[in-house]
């Protein structure tokens, strides 16, 4: 008994298991109709879930940015505060010297 393939979505009879082509019998899914429905619904989710990642890149990426600013600022600090100290150490030894 031959088997008739339907679409997934609509139901019409889309091949026969002797008409066509045993691959082509396996890989159609759709009808033509449907087939560009789904089509384009697959294709609208795959753009959406790039848009997604690339959004959640971009939004790392600024954490990074935000994060790497902060502990700059902080080595500024710690520089800025070794430089005065040395500065300070470096005046005392010069007027020990002196005296």
């Amino acid at each position: 008994m031959e088997e008739i393939k339907r679409c997934a979505i609509c139901g019409v009879p889309i091949a026969r298991e002797g008409e066509t082509d045993w691959y082509k019998y396996i890989r159609v899914k759709y009808c033509p109709v449907c087939r560009e429905d789904v089509h384009r619904q697959q294709k609208a989710a795959s753009k959406r879930r790039t848009r997604q990642a690339v959004r959640k890149a971009k939004k790392e990426a600024r954490a990074r940015v935000i994060a790497a600013k902060a502990e700059n600022d902080q080595l500024r600090a710690l520089l800025r505060e070794n430089r005065q100290m040395a500065w300070m150490l470096d005046r005392e030894t010069k007027e020990e010297a002196h005296v």
